[in-house]
């Protein structure tokens, strides 16, 4: 009786445990269920949000490429800020690495296009070189001889271009190549003072030179030079950048036997002698020193056009009958300012306008005193020139760095014995003169 009831009692615990272990069981599946669930929901937000950084990337392309569009698939690479932002330049530099866009030049001018378009360039190129090969006509009504219908369609957008013509000739209709009138005349035949017009035409013509950019602007264009561009691509985006450089004038003159071109860029005249100038790596030089760009070197023919272009466009000015003419003042100017200046026993002094320092036979003033004594004479050359002018009359024997007042700074010296000094100003007679930084 009693062991009955154990074994009843037994098989109630054990269907209490069963019971128990199956709501166990099905509360760890509604577990995982909700787990599975809130990974699924956490993966499709993930990828909602890939995906919708992909579509606004798509959209920024998209849009890029519909600005090319509503410009007939193309636009001139020198324009292409007028349309876009630097970030939106980045985004065409991909399209490019990507072969969504292409850089190609035609007739002269460097485009960024549109594959599409680029495709359609090259189906003209077909087109015309057909008729070239026909000598520049082919009958209206045998035009399926030689093009396709895709092409036949392009021949219509030809002649509405007026690339191509419709003529009657001999009872028949031909579609004809339309070429430029060509002129008879030589530049032998043509006198010599037209000969320069006919040159600068003839080099305008080919690059296309239009109107000068800003420097800033021509740096900014050159940075954003694709790499994976092609070279003769990237040769006359750099072709072009030289022909748009803001060169506000050019003048040849002559000094004694020699001859001289000066550019003025900004207001600063940059000089050459006929024999440096024939090395582009000089102006490049002389252009990084005033202006802190470095210019890209060019192809050596583009070179030689592009200084013969100068070349031509400059202004003759009155020859100089010596070359002492033109270096006196300069070495008046630094004569005239030491000999009227105070020397002083200290080189701090020499900051000051109007005194100067002497130690061991040296007259040694700092080079922004130097340059400050050229601006206010009007004259606009480089230190080297200077220097070299100087050190032709005896005047400087150097120039070195010198640390004063905590930092380094470069000074000229010059040979005292060439100058009549005024007296030496000592520290008690320094009341009243000129402060530091101060100009008289």
């Amino acid at each position: 009786m009693d062991f009955q009831g154990d074994k009843e009692g037994n098989q109630r615990e054990r269907g209490s445990s069963k019971t128990l272990s199956e709501n166990e069981r099905g509360n760890d599946r509604e577990i995982v269920k909700e787990k599975q669930t809130n990974k699924k929901q956490s993966h499709f937000l993930q990828v909602s949000i890939s995906e919708s950084k992909k579509r606004w990337n798509r959209m920024d392309s998209e849009e890029i490429l519909n600005v090319f569009k509503e410009n007939g698939g193309k636009i001139d690479y020198f324009k292409l800020n007028k349309f876009f932002s630097h970030d939106e330049m980045l985004l065409i530099n991909d399209l490019i690495n990507k072969e969504k866009l292409s850089v190609k030049t035609i007739d002269g001018i460097t485009y960024v296009l549109m594959k599409e378009y680029e495709k359609e360039i090259n189906q003209t190129e077909k087109i015309l070189n057909v008729f070239k090969k026909n000598d520049g006509k082919i009958d209206y009504f045998k035009l399926y001889e030689f093009f396709n219908s895709n092409e036949i369609s392009l021949i219509g957008k030809l002649l509405e271009e007026k690339k191509l013509e419709i003529e009657k000739i001999e009872n028949g209709t031909y579609i004809v190549l339309k070429e430029e009138e060509k002129k008879d005349e030589t530049i032998e035949e043509i006198d010599k003072k037209f000969r320069k017009d006919i040159i600068l035409e003839k080099i305008k013509d080919k690059f296309k030179i239009t109107e000068p950019m800003g420097l800033e602007e021509i740096f900014f264009h050159y940075i954003s030079l694709n790499e994976s561009i092609r070279r003769d691509e990237r040769n006359s985006i750099i072709t072009k950048l030289w022909f748009s450089l803001p060169i506000e004038d050019v003048m040849l003159k002559k000094v004694s036997d020699k001859n001289y071109i000066v550019f003025k860029i900004e207001g600063v005249e940059l000089e050459f002698n006929e024999n440096e100038i024939l090395n582009q790596s000089n102006f490049i030089r002389e252009f990084f020193s005033h202006f802190n760009i470095m210019l890209p070197t060019l192809p050596k023919h583009a070179w030689d056009l592009w200084i013969t272009y100068y070349k031509n466009l400059a202004k003759e000015k009155p020859e100089l009958k010596t070359l002492e003419k033109e270096d006196d003042l300069i070495a008046d100017c630094v004569k005239n300012y030491i000999e009227t200046s105070f020397v002083s026993e200290k080189l701090e002094d020499s900051l000051h306008f109007n005194k100067i320092f002497v130690k061991n036979g040296h007259i040694i003033i700092p080079n922004d005193r130097i340059k400050k004594i050229m601006e206010e004479n009007g004259i606009n050359k480089n230190y080297k020139k200077i220097a070299l002018i100087l050190s032709d009359r005896g005047y400087m024997i150097k120039s070195e760095p010198l640390k004063i007042a905590g930092e380094t700074k470069r000074f000229w010296f010059f040979d005292k014995t060439k100058f009549n000094l005024k007296e030496t100003v000592s520290e008690e007679d320094e009341e009243g003169q000129v402060k530091l930084g101060e100009e008289k």
